[in-house]
């Protein structure tokens, strides 16, 4: 019976200890997540749509300069990153300014892609034609003046518009965007675990002493 009160006294004393220790050294601000943020970013009718291999390189050379710690899984436009709460939300705030400058790049290279290629036209209408090939040169003519028409000032106009877009999107990119899904356990998970792990103890040592007696007696008998 001695040996049975010592036993509990050690588990819960041991119990205590190890809830107090937990309480006063763990900090929940060291828990470690791994964050995900998913982006839908198309750039329709831009520079980058036509050329997706280079949007991939800006984003991993943006990431790799600002050693960010975010990764680009281009396959699902997801950013993935693990670490702390504050480590994550640090490079996050850096993502988006790197998001801008990208989303700025994007609009002007599409805007000089558009002039150069109407430049372009603009100097073939101004060829000289010889009479003897004015028909081919007359359909020439129109199918040139109908390429400029469809990217003229009036018709790409929108690119600013989607530039603003996606420049709200990332503005309006917030801490409810990014999934965390935790890889360590809270400090009141920790103490739950403890608590448990001494009450497990506690009826297992009961356990034994009461079958121990039951033994005993039966044994005298």
């Amino acid at each position: 019976m001695k040996s049975t009160k010592y036993y509990l006294s050690l588990i819960i004393i041991i119990t205590l200890l190890s809830v107090i220790l937990v309480h006063f050294k763990f900090n929940d601000d060291d828990r470690v997540y791994e964050a995900k943020l998913k982006i839908n970013i198309q750039f329709p009718l831009s520079f980058y749509l036509e050329n997706r291999n280079l949007y991939i390189a800006e984003i991993n050379n943006f990431l790799h300069k600002d050693k960010n710690n975010f990764r680009y899984l281009d396959s699902i436009d997801i950013f993935q990153m693990k670490g702390t709460e504050k480590q994550i939300l640090k490079n996050f705030s850096n993502l988006k300014t790197g998001l801008h400058q990208i989303n700025k790049k994007n609009y002007d290279l599409t805007i000089e892609f558009y002039n150069n290629q109407r430049n372009y036209l603009m100097k073939l209408l101004k060829m000289n034609m010889n009479n003897s090939d004015k028909y081919f040169y007359s359909d020439l003519r129109k199918y040139i003046q109908s390429s400029i028409e469809n990217i003229s000032l009036q018709k790409t106009s929108n690119h600013f518009e989607n530039y603003k877009h996606y420049s709200d999107l990332i503005n309006n990119l917030s801490r409810k965007n990014i999934s965390f899904f935790s890889k360590s356990k809270s400090k009141s998970e920790l103490i739950n675990v403890i608590i448990t792990i001494g009450t497990i103890l506690i009826l297992i040592v009961i356990t034994f002493q009461k079958n121990f007696f039951l033994k005993f007696n039966n044994y005298k008998k």
